[in-house]
């Protein structure tokens, strides 16, 4: 941490920063340890820890920042009425020699949605500016502490593998050969919640109380107790630190391939991260944009556009394209099929939970891929995507540019449950078949960008919607106008017919036609005929 502050300009120094709104004085190293208070910082600019970790599931019991504790927590209260993650992170910071904590629970208003809110959106700087993150990833509640690793060091013996001979040839002049124990490098229980990802991706430096083992990540290092090392981890352009020196912006613009502009840079992150985040969990399903606002802030810095309910208007064809990861990649963490959010604790009502129109990816819970996947952001794709007769989707409103009219929707909406698009584009009314994807596959479509084990159990075909003298049970497949994959693939049960709206030559969404005439989003398509599409004719459709 020491040679951090000292040495890596990223990272932002050791310089005290703006303070949030509200931190816990834990007294000063060394002196008597006095009852722990409440102070607002009012312009104060002081050394501070911020704190990431679970609350869990119990949290009866437990002393918050509320209405009827805030005189008591202003005047001082001794740490024995504190959890015991709480009462761990004011011990560390004295001992590291800081005397303010921020931790969520005692610093933000608990049951005051105001407050909530604004604090809410400062993320960005608790984080930011905080000397350091401590990162309390084995503990799964707030009672149960952190510091203590109960790794079990009798059954990792018997797991490690056993000596060998590494046999040297000479080439390698020197290097350093690290052993250790053989520990993972799971952050434990905060690897998997929504907010814990963004404070992990706010934080400037951490130490992190992993599962097995303390680690230390900042800007240009993730350091292990056992001796792994990661020196050039890095974060986001769009997220570096404010502090940090234009001489390293620049040498980052430099690193920057040539057909990628600045824009296309934080928007290329801005998926990466996207994909990481729809991974984890929340509490709270309605808090699936603020859990991951702070980081949109920082993107919205740079992108100068307005922000659409999770994706950004200035590259809303590309951002309509996402999809559930787990119709097409086979990596264990990706592999949970999506479903619509559940209702938990938080939520009100029985009935379904909304909390995105139908077009966002917040629409469904679990793991989603990249716009486009790994060719994203290809030479060619990129200069596509900058050519105006590229995309077959085009807005309604012109003058000026905007994809909707809905003020609501901004990033400064913490939740965006409704937001309409009004596109132009080639819709159109298609049959749902019931007919196996397998041969079609084999005789017609390329499968370069498609996994086939994935496409025959999720996949279904899109045919034209009047039946003629073909047909689809062999060749010739005329009647094939596309492959769709449902967001949910349960919904696909009783749909015999949709409506599908090319976006790009060769990819599509699946949508359904409500009563009122506006559409909403079923999934997601492999455009086969897009010449039929074409020939349907253009019209105006209002996406929900």
């Amino acid at each position: 941490m020491s040679h951090c502050c000292t040495h890596h300009q990223l990272c932002g120094g050791n310089t005290p920063l703006d303070m949030p709104t509200r931190v816990i004085d834990v007294g000063n190293h060394g002196a008597p340890i006095t009852p722990v208070r409440l102070v607002t910082t009012q312009g104060l600019r002081e050394r501070y820890i911020a704190l990431s970790y679970c609350w869990g599931a119990d949290t009866s019991g437990v002393l918050t920042l509320n209405a009827s504790t805030h005189a008591a927590l202003a005047q001082g209260i001794p740490e024995t009425q504190l959890a015991k993650t709480h009462r761990e992170i004011m011990s560390l910071a004295r001992a590291l020699g800081i005397r303010f904590v921020w931790v969520d629970a005692l610093c933000i208003i608990q049951g005051d949605a105001k407050d909530w809110e604004r604090e809410s959106k400062a993320m960005a700087a608790v984080y930011g500016n905080a000397t350091l993150t401590v990162i309390a990833g084995r503990s799964a509640a707030t009672k149960d502490g952190f510091i203590a690793n109960h790794y079990d060091s009798v059954g990792a013996a018997q797991r490690r593998p056993s000596p060998c001979v590494l046999p040297l040839d000479g080439s390698v002049d020197s290097g350093v050969l690290a052993v250790g124990a053989c520990r993972s490098v799971s952050y434990g229980p905060v690897s998997g919640r929504g907010w814990c990802f963004q404070e992990k991706m706010l934080s400037r430096r951490a130490v992190v109380f992993a599962e097995q083992q303390l680690g230390f990540r900042c800007a240009m290092q993730l350091l292990w107790e056992n001796g792994l090392a990661n020196p050039n981890l890095g974060r986001p352009g769009f997220l570096q630190h404010p502090g940090s020196s234009t001489a390293i912006s620049t040498s980052r613009t430099a690193k920057r391939p040539a057909h990628l502009s600045a824009q296309d840079e934080v928007l290329r992150d801005w998926y990466k991260i996207l994909s990481q985040f729809s991974v984890c969990q929340l509490s709270n399903p309605h808090d699936v944009f603020a859990a991951i606002n702070a980081v949109a802030q920082q993107a919205s810095r740079l992108l100068n556009s307005r922000y659409l309910a999770g994706i950004w208007e200035c590259d809303l064809v590309r951002g309509l394209l996402w999809r559930p990861a787990h119709h097409f990649i086979a990596e264990t963490t990706m592999r949970a099929p999506t479903t619509r959010p559940k209702p938990s604790k938080f939520t009100t009502g029985t009935g379904p939970v909304v909390r995105s129109p139908s077009w966002s990816w917040a629409a469904v819970e679990g793991p989603v891929a990249l716009p486009l996947g790994s060719v994203g952001f290809t030479p060619g794709l990129v200069a596509r995507l900058r050519d105006p007769a590229y995309p077959k989707i085009r807005p309604k409103h012109l003058d000026p540019v905007r994809w909707s009219v809905d003020d609501k929707c901004g990033i400064d909406a913490l939740h965006m449950p409704a937001c309409e698009l009004q596109i132009v584009g080639h819709v159109a009314r298609v049959r749902v078949l019931t007919e196996p994807v397998l041969g079609y596959l084999e005789a017609r479509m390329s499968q370069k960008h498609i996994n086939k084990p994935r496409a025959v159990a999720n996949g279904v075909l899109l045919a034209e919607p009047i039946p003629c003298d073909a047909t689809v049970r062999g060749e010739p497949w005329d009647q094939v106008v596309g492959l769709a994959f449902f967001d949910v693939k349960e919904e696909r049960n009783g749909v015999d017919c949709a409506w599908c709206l090319p976006v790009v030559p060769g990819l599509g969404l699946l949508l359904e036609r409500k009563l009122d005439g506006k559409f909403s989003r079923l999934g997601f398509v492999y455009i086969q005929k897009l010449n039929w599409f074409l020939e349907q004719g253009e019209g105006e459709i209002c996406l929900c």
